[in-house]
C-alpha cells in the first residue's frame, strides 16, 4: 500500500481512496452484514452482543453509502478543479462546510465502530466461537482497520491539502 507521501496529485490520492476503500466498503458491508444478521437472529441466544452489532452496523452502512456519495459526486470533483488552480468554479465558503460535514459523518462511523469494537471485546475471538463467528469478528476487525486508513487519508491529507490549496488560490486571486 502507498503511504501518504507517494501520491503526486490529488486526483491519484482520490483515487487511491475510490478504489481502495470505498470499493472495499461498498463490497465488504452487503456480505459483512448479513453474516452479523444471521448471527444475531440465529445464535443471538449465544452470542446476544451480536444483536446491537448487527444494529450498529447497520447505522454505519448507511452513514458510509451517503457519505461515499456525497464525497465521490460533489467532494471530490471540487477538489479535482481546485488542483487545476481553476477559480472560476470555485465557491470559496462552500468547501470547508462540504468538508466539515464530510469529517462529521468520519467521526460518527469511528464512535459506531468503537461501540463494535467495545462490544466484541476488542474483536476478541474466544474459545468454543463457531466458525461463522470468528470470521465475522475477524471481518469487523479488518474492516475498521481499512476504515480507520481511508478516514486518515482523507480527513487529514486530502482535505487539509484541499483547504491548503484553496487558501492559496483565493489570495492569489485576491
Amino acid at each position: 500500500m502507498k503511504n501518504q507521501l507517494t501520491y503526486e496529485s490529488v486526483p491519484e490520492l482520490v483515487d487511491h481512496i475510490v478504489e481502495n476503500h470505498h470499493n472495499y466498503i461498498r463490497n465488504t458491508i452487503p456480505h459483512l452484514l448479513a453474516e452479523v444478521y444471521k448471527l444475531a437472529i440465529n445464535h443471538g441466544d449465544l452470542y446476544p452482543f451480536m444483536k446491537r452489532v448487527f444494529i450498529l452496523f447497520s447505522q454505519i452502512k448507511s452513514v458510509l453509502e451517503s457519505n461515499m456519495t456525497s464525497e465521490e459526486n460533489i467532494v471530490f470533483p471540487f477538489i479535482k478543479v481546485l488542483e487545476k488552480n481553476d477559480d472560476r468554479y470555485t465557491d470559496f465558503k462552500l468547501l470547508p462546510l462540504l468538508i466539515n460535514q464530510v469529517k462529521e459523518e468520519h467521526e460518527f462511523t469511528a464512535i459506531l465502530m468503537n461501540k463494535i469494537r467495545n462490544a466484541t471485546n476488542n474483536y476478541e475471538i474466544k474459545a468454543g466461537y463457531c466458525m461463522a463467528m470468528q470470521l465475522a469478528i475477524a471481518s469487523l476487525k479488518s474492516f475498521e482497520c481499512n476504515l480507520l486508513i481511508h478516514i486518515d487519508l482523507e480527513n487529514n491529507i486530502l482535505f487539509d491539502g484541499a483547504i491548503a490549496m484553496q487558501s492559496r488560490l483565493f489570495k492569489a486571486s485576491a
